[in-house]
């Protein structure tokens, strides 16, 4: 069965915001201006030109082109975009996520194209880390 992410009618609180390509560039320089006490409440994983910075709603960070993620409450182990859901019960594709990554641990569905970022690794990133990211 094909699994599509379709538009949600109520969007999600966003709790993480997701970048890719140029647009990860962007949220890099951005999170290089945030606040010390800002940048020690997010945390952050970074993978194959992606970035995904979890936090609380105030402290997300906005910059064109991203992408917010939330919670569904059916499928609390999924970080989905905020305006989406799956074309199946959530429930149902959370299992089908958990199966496919062989752990239950929380993960971000990024939509275009449709790709599963693994959280567990998520950790904090000083200033000094998003400087070093940009200059490599």
């Amino acid at each position: 069965m094909r699994v599509t992410l379709i538009p949600r009618a109520t969007p999600l609180p966003p709790c993480a915001v997701l970048a890719a390509g140029p647009v990860a560039r962007r949220l890099a320089e951005r999170m290089r201006t945030l606040d010390e006490q800002v940048l020690a409440r997010l945390r952050v994983v970074v993978t194959h030109g992606r970035i995904v910075v979890l936090g609380t709603e105030l402290d997300l960070p906005w910059v064109d082109g991203v992408h917010y993620l939330g919670i569904d409450e059916a499928a609390p182990s999924l970080r989905m975009p905020t305006t989406l859901t799956p074309s199946v019960a959530s429930d149902m594709f959370e299992r089908a996520v958990q199966l496919r990554v062989g752990f239950q641990q929380p993960v971000a569905i990024c939509d275009t194209p449709l790709r599963i970022i693994a959280l567990h690794g998520a950790c904090t990133w000083p200033r000094t880390a998003w400087e070093a990211w940009l200059a490599s």
